[in-house]
């Protein structure tokens, strides 16, 4: 009787690690071959994959909580786009196949079925962009931030709001009789709303990108200047949500070049903004230079209107007191060092400045 207690307790342990074991070695299996992109991928937050079928495109993954691609949704597709990404709306259902792998499989989360090797694969792609980065100055050791170019193969698009990097060489302003070469560099804020339009419906969505908003960008200049471009009306930055040419550069001054990119190439736009303007030429650092000093001029002459205006009241105060004018008098000769220069040298003042001050206040 012992003996079968025993035995019954080894098969129950047995039982009990296969359990156990068997569906995490699957799911160990399945995840190191996903790692590879082999039958499966692993697709990391925030991001989103093209799967191909004999090098043609057949479907997207992504893994974005909380949103899906519009071809999901129960609602049908309405204005969208089937690879546009929109909230997730769905009624949930816990009987979805999807739901069920997760609940039996937990670690099989954003890994998803690829197909076949070697008809089915993940897209892969060369990518180039640039990036602000904070680096530490080696000679006086401060940080600041200075463009970073990198180039990768990936074999995923970032769904995620991201800021790239780019420059417009000599980008002429109006300047008087001849136009103003600058050196712009800009910050473009937005983020892929639909990878199937990025991946395949132009060759470098974010070259492209770049290269039109340049192109629209070096147009506006053309016809604005230096002063406008460094001091606009409102803040210096443009937003899909307000088309107000009072934003330097706006969807509107940028000739609705922000959403025909959405449209297009599945590129959000948020923002554009105007990371450094220089000059691009001797001519330009010495128009800046002149228009420099003129402010300061400006700024000089405003001053001393202002503190001509205050003595004018200052004086005018004075002479309205009984003996204003002579405490006024006594007072600067007391504050200063005037003296007469003679053969015998200098004197002090010949006006006892104490009695002057006592007399003029009574």
């Amino acid at each position: 009787m012992e003996l079968q207690y025993t035995t019954d307790g080894m098969l129950a342990a047995v039982w009990l690690i296969a359990f156990v074991a068997i569906p995490y070695l699957v799911t160990f299996i399945v995840w190191l071959l996903a790692t590879q992109n082999l039958f499966w991928t692993v697709v990391k937050e925030g991001r989103a994959k093209a799967i191909m079928l004999n090098d043609k495109f057949h479907h997207c993954v992504m893994s974005l909580d909380g949103h899906i691609f519009a071809k999901e949704n129960n609602g049908g597709l309405g204005e969208n786009h089937p690879w546009d990404i929109v909230l997730d709306q769905r009624t949930k259902n816990k009987w979805d196949m999807k739901n069920v792998i997760n609940f039996l499989f937990p670690f099989m989360k954003n890994i998803y079925w690829v197909g076949l090797p070697p008809f089915s694969k993940v897209y892969s792609y060369e990518f180039k962009w640039t990036s602000l980065e904070e680096k530490e100055d080696e000679v006086n050791g401060t940080v600041k931030k200075v463009p970073v170019t990198k180039e990768e193969t990936l074999d995923y698009v970032m769904i995620l709001e991201d800021v790239y990097f780019s420059k417009i060489d000599g980008a002429e302003s109006k300047g008087g009789k001849e136009n103003l070469p600058l050196d712009v560099e800009l910050l473009t804020t937005g983020q892929i709303t639909n990878p199937y339009k990025a991946l395949f419906k132009i060759q470098h969505w974010l070259e492209a990108s770049e290269n039109q908003i340049g192109a629209r960008v070096r147009k506006f200049f053309g016809t604005t200047t230096y002063a406008q471009i460094l001091n606009p009306p409102k803040k210096r930055g443009a937003s899909t949500n307000d088309d107000s040419p009072d934003e330097i550069l706006s969807d509107q001054n940028l000739g609705g070049i922000i959403k025909d990119l959405k449209e297009k190439y599945g590129f959000d736009v948020r923002y554009v903004q105007l990371f450094s303007v220089d000059p691009g030429s001797e001519l330009a650092k010495d128009f800046i230079l002149a228009s420099t000093r003129l402010y300061v001029a400006q700024e000089q002459a405003k001053a001393d209107e202002a503190e001509g205006k205050g003595k004018a009241k200052q004086y005018k105060a004075i002479s309205d007191v009984l003996g204003g004018k002579e405490m006024f008098v006594a007072e600067q000769i007391r504050d200063s060092s005037l003296t007469v220069v003679t053969s015998q040298g200098p004197l002090l003042p010949a006006i006892n400045v104490a009695d002057a001050t006592k007399g003029g206040a009574e």
